[in-house]
């Protein structure tokens, strides 16, 4: 996936829920906007059709909401850590905790 390089991005701790942090995302700035007023950002993605599905797509909201843990961390709800990555102008750079998750 091509991503621009002219837009904005800012960047959050990203929180479990459990609380531990797993690292950074990376989010449009328009995003950080409503984070910082409204506390969340909401979006909806699709899913390809699978075969379980027969020729559907499955639309699904994913919330980042500011976390009430760690000041400046978010959380993001609905969706994998890959789902997200998908999302154009949205990126996400491991931490010490995730990768000793997936280790383990």
């Amino acid at each position: 996936m091509v991503k621009s390089l002219t837009e904005t991005r800012t960047t959050f701790k990203l929180q479990s829920y459990r609380g531990a942090i797993l690292g950074t995302i990376t989010v449009p700035e328009r995003w950080a906007k409503f984070l910082h007023t409204r506390g969340s950002y909401e979006l909806y993605v699709s899913t390809p059709p699978q075969s379980i599905y027969g020729d559907k797509t499955i639309l699904r909201q994913i919330i980042l909401t500011m976390s009430e843990r760690h000041p400046g961390a978010v959380e993001l709800i609905g969706c994998s850590l890959e789902e997200f990555e998908r999302v154009p102008g949205c990126s996400f750079a491991p931490g010490a905790a995730y990768l000793r998750s997936i280790i383990e």
